[in-house]
């Protein structure tokens, strides 16, 4: 968040005060900063030249181009995307700064350190709303 707002000339709201305790003020917070970090697309012409960029990569796109999408599932039902197959563990990875071409990897780790009510995430297994059985994810 430092990078961004130094790069960008925004300060987000409380970033540098820790964790909130309550669903409220967590939503209210992200709100705030998401407004914040899309205000930079207001700034300079940015919003204008992403549009014109998005539009430039699409119109290279055929429209007669075969798309590979499998009509026969639903890809909000795919055990890919599922919540129990969200990696807790931290993940490596290698990134480049397209500037100095300079590679260097790093480990993130996306859930657990953000949302600590998710360490002990258990996912629906079976059952109804009066008598719900849920189950660890099983993790990959």
């Amino acid at each position: 968040a430092a990078t961004f707002e130094k790069h960008f000339g925004v300060k987000f709201v409380g970033m540098d005060k820790g964790p909130i305790s309550n669903d409220k003020d967590r939503l209210i917070q992200f709100k705030q900063n998401i407004d914040i970090a899309m205000s930079v697309l207001d700034n300079n012409g940015l919003g204008d030249w992403l549009a014109d960029h998005l539009v430039k990569i699409g119109d290279m796109v055929s429209d007669d181009m075969p798309l590979r999408i499998d009509t026969k599932n639903d890809p909000f039902t795919d055990p890919r995307i599922s919540v129990s197959n969200l990696p807790l563990e931290p993940q490596a990875l290698k990134v480049k700064n397209p500037v100095s071409n300079q590679e260097k990897d790093i480990e993130i780790k996306l859930f657990e350190k953000y949302i600590p009510e998710w360490k002990d995430l258990s996912v629906y297994q079976s059952g109804s709303i009066e008598n719900l059985i849920t189950e660890p994810p099983k993790r990959k």
